[in-house]
Parts: C-alpha cells; structure tokens; sequence
C-alpha cells in the first residue's frame, strides 16, 4: 500500500530547493556547493519519504523512488526548459548549470544533436533524484531496525 502523505511530504525538500536554485541569485563562489545542494535535494526528500512510510527496505526504497522520481521529473523538465529557452533569472543556479552546459559542449555537437543533449540532461537530472532519493530511502532506519542487515 502506498502512504501518500510520505510521498507528499517527501517531496517538501526537494521543490523547496528547485524554487530557491530558480530564483535566488548566487555569486560565483557559491555555485559548486550550491549546484550539489540541489542534486542532494533529491536524496533529501528521499529519506523524508523513506522514514515517513516505514516498513521494509524495498517498501522504504519505494516510497523513496516514487518521491525522489517525480521531484526528478520536475527538476529535469524545468532544467531543459531553462537551457533551451535561457529562461533562468541570471546568476540562479538554474543559470549556472546552463552556463556549465553551454561552455562545456562542443560546438559540434550542440548543432548536430542540440535536442539530445537537452533531453540527456534533463533524463541524467531526473535519474539522479530517483537514484539518491531510493538509496536515502533505504538507508533509513525504523523502530524495528537494531542495525545494518545485509539481506
């Protein structure tokens, strides 16, 4: 059975840091630590989900996927859309990843396989959510747990 309220609830950390990367200017210095905030933002919310439904492992990781997928979904969608409109409010996160995108590939390629590469990082963003946030999930601990079970 799916517990709705931990996979809503599960989904707070990571659209909490996809408004605050879309719309909160960061310098320079920032943007690295940043950039890896909002990837672990998926994990976060994770592991919310994971120890909101409890159970088992599988049904932890579950919740966890279920959660760290649609948050990934909207990350990857909305990060696409950033690079391909140049959408992102300057200096944003969002801004910087499009910037890190545009000076990294190759001319070539952005004009042979344009739409790929968007499509390759907004599915990469969204397998990366989906990932950290079925790990974190899994990785929680329960009342009934008394320590790692390798199983």
């Amino acid at each position: 059975m799916v517990d709705a309220e931990a996979l809503s609830l599960g989904l707070v950390p990571p659209l909490a840091a996809l408004l605050l990367a879309v719309s909160v200017p960061v310098p320079p210095w920032v943007r690295l630590p940043a950039a890896a905030a909002l990837l672990l933002a998926g994990a976060a919310g994770g592991y919310v989900a994971g120890t909101l439904a409890g159970g088992d492992r599988r049904r932890r990781a579950l919740h966890g996927l279920a959660s760290g997928g649609t948050a990934g979904v909207l990350f990857g969608g909305s990060l696409a859309y950033a690079i391909h409109e140049s959408a992102a409010p300057r200096h944003t996160v969002y801004w910087w990843l499009h910037y890190a995108v545009a000076t990294n590939t190759p001319p070539d390629v952005v004009v042979a396989y344009g739409y790929y590469v968007l499509a390759g990082v907004g599915v990469a963003a969204a397998l990366a959510y989906a990932a950290g946030g079925a790990v974190a999930a899994g990785a929680t601990m329960t009342e009934g747990d008394r320590g790692f079970r390798y199983s």
